[in-house]
Formats: C-alpha cells, sequence, structure tokens
C-alpha cells in the first residue's frame, strides 16, 4: 500500500517481453496517475 506518492526507477519495473512501446507508455501514464512517478534510467 502506497499512502503517498511513490518514486520507481524503470529498470526495476518487469515488463511483459513482448510489450510495445505504447502499451509501456500506457502503462506507466496509468502509474502516474495512481501517485507513481517512474525515473528512467535510475
Amino acid at each position: 500500500m502506497v499512502c503517498r506518492h511513490a518514486i520507481v526507477s524503470d529498470r526495476a519495473l518487469q515488463w511483459p517481453t513482448a510489450i510495445t512501446p505504447e502499451q509501456k507508455a500506457t502503462a506507466v501514464a496509468q502509474l502516474r496517475a495512481l501517485g507513481v512517478l517512474v525515473r528512467t534510467g535510475v
């Protein structure tokens, strides 16, 4: 459970092998809407 905003490295996320860039962008946007910031290259 996340009570406040969270930050996660994109390298820590596990994506399906066949995910498209569009699907990944949608997933990141959904995480952002939930208060999870995905940092690239961290």
